[in-house]
Order: C-alpha cells, then sequence, then structure tokens
C-alpha cells in the first residue's frame, strides 16, 4: 500500500463496455485501496446506483458504449441524486476524443473530470487521489 491515510476502500463505478479497458483499469488500481464495480453500458452504471447498498465514492464513465451513452447514464445518475436529495458522486467521463468536442455536452450531463483514452496509470491516480486524499501506491 501507498500512503493512504485510512484502511477505507473507495468504492468506485466503472462504467465501460471494453473488457480490456477494464482489465486495464483494474491493474492499475490493484495496490489502492478501491473496490471496483463493473458496468458494461450506461444503463447497467444507472442501475448499479439505483440498486446500491453503500453509494459509490466516484465513477468512471465512457463515453461510447452501447444501450445508453456515458452523457445520457450521467445526466440519468444526476437526476437520480436530486430526486434522492443525497450528495454527488464525483463523474469522470472518459473518452478517446478531443476534450473539446466533449468537455460543453460532458459538464452539461454533469461530469465533473475528463480522462482521455488510452487512460494512463498516472492521470487515474491522480485524480482518485484528489478525490480520496491519497497518494497512490509505489
Amino acid at each position: 500500500m501507498g500512503h493512504h491515510a485510512t484502511d477505507k476502500k473507495w468504492r468506485v463505478l466503472l462504467a465501460e463496455d471494453s473488457e480490456s479497458n477494464r482489465e486495464l483499469i483494474e491493474l492499475f488500481l490493484e495496490n489502492e485501496p478501491v473496490e471496483l464495480v463493473w458496468a458494461r453500458n450506461g444503463y447497467d452504471a444507472v442501475a448499479a446506483i439505483t440498486e446500491a447498498r453503500e453509494p459509490f465514492d466516484a465513477v468512471l464513465m465512457d463515453v461510447e458504449m452501447p444501450v445508453m451513452d456515458g452523457l445520457e447514464a450521467t445526466s440519468s445518475i444526476r437526476r437520480l441524486e436530486a430526486g434522492r436529495g443525497g450528495s454527488r458522486t464525483p463523474v469522470a467521463l472518459l473518452t478517446a476524443h478531443a476534450l473539446y468536442e466533449f468537455e460543453s455536452k460532458g459538464r452539461a450531463a454533469g461530469c465533473d473530470a475528463f480522462l482521455t483514452k488510452p487512460i494512463r496509470k498516472a492521470k487515474l491516480l491522480e485524480y482518485l487521489g484528489g478525490l480520496f486524499g491519497w497518494s497512490p501506491a509505489e
């Protein structure tokens, strides 16, 4: 383990239709205090948040997925949170597109951050470390 303040496991929902991208992110996070839950598309991500007994601490949301894309799923999550009156879960959009194309759409949908694909380990850990207040494992 790195320099983690607590033994807490942070719950992170990964909405990603690509199994190879999921495996890569799992590999990046294997030594971190993260419980990664995988949803194969936006619809499954919204369902996971709706049915979760414990809230998620963050969402990593792919943009292009079958059934429901990441922007629509993020909008649905924001409506759900507003209806519940609960706290806002940080959502980072994962995109292979140039950020300028998606930033305004992403912000309008309720995304808080943007990570470009291919995802780099250092960037992912920097983002999550900033959210959770820990420095990554070495």
